[in-house]
């Protein structure tokens, strides 16, 4: 038996890639083909999250063991065997190769073979370019940005008085011709 993936990013619309792969493989084996096939370096906390059929996150497959950290259940990717959590024709998964930008690929399970088999995870076929795997900054203070905030005396504001922010324009006591709260039944005390 096999399993047959295709994975696509829409920031390179003609890119795609298809692998097959032994249900008895890891997410491990399936991260290092894909890491592969484009050229990128084993150097991010890649991960891949199983999805809905809305591309919604359900649970997460990391790279390091995170003992059930996390925002989503998780799983190590060298523990998890595909079959133990990819069982139908089109399921969804995400592989997050830039977690900084969480920029990632998209992933389905296209097809079961009940009749091939393929040892691990092997690269079928790559079409297009691949994005590059962390953007690059590109500013031309050569990695340094600057923020500028034009703020003028006003602090942004048409009409802003300094004044109106003098701790004496306000008090609870009725002095500056507002309501006095504690005339209004002492409200104050049921809070």
């Amino acid at each position: 038996m096999l399993y047959r993936f295709e994975f696509k990013s829409e920031e390179s619309l003609d890119f795609s890639m298809l692998f097959d792969a032994d249900p008895a493989a890891t997410f491990l084996d399936l991260h290092k083909a894909i890491l592969e096939a484009v050229k990128y370096p084993n150097d991010q906390m890649t991960s891949f999250f199983l999805c809905d059929s809305d591309w919604e996150r359900q649970a997460e497959i990391t790279l390091v063991d995170m003992e059930g950290e996390g925002f989503y259940d998780n799983r190590p990717m060298e523990k998890t065997l595909l079959e133990d959590v990819l069982e139908d024709e089109g399921a969804h998964l995400i592989y997050v190769f830039d977690p900084t930008a969480d920029r990632y690929f998209y992933g389905e399970l296209i097809a079961i073979n009940t009749r091939g088999s393929v040892e691990g995870v092997e690269l079928v076929d790559i079409e297009g370019r691949a994005p590059e795997q962390i953007k690059k900054n590109k500013s031309n203070n050569k990695g340094k940005s600057k923020v500028s905030l034009d703020l003028d005396d006003d602090y942004g504001f048409e009409g802003f008085n300094e004044d109106d922010l003098d701790a004496s324009g306000f008090s609870l006591d009725g002095s500056d011709g507002l309501i006095d709260i504690e005339t209004l039944g002492g409200y104050t005390d049921d809070y």
